[in-house]
């Protein structure tokens, strides 16, 4: 997501959507567990998203496994 204000540069803002699975009610499906990351601060995205795991879920990194999509942009 880009911002930008009059007479400034944009800045692009990190965003991650984390959920634990899915459940099946019928027709529909529902996310598990699902928590929004909005990277901010100096630390690097993927340090700061790891602290965030950490934090939000008890992940361990040598124990849990992660999935990640993303939409391609770099």
């Amino acid at each position: 997501m880009k911002r930008q204000g009059k007479g400034k540069r944009g800045k692009e803002e990190k965003i991650a959507a984390v959920h634990q699975g899915w459940e099946v009610n019928g027709k529909r499906v529902s996310l598990k567990t699902k928590r929004h990351f909005v990277h901010r601060g100096k630390q690097p995205f993927w340090q700061a998203f790891e602290g965030f795991l950490i934090e939000t879920f008890e992940y361990g990194p040598t124990v849990h496994k992660l999935v990640i999509n993303g939409d391609g942009v770099g």
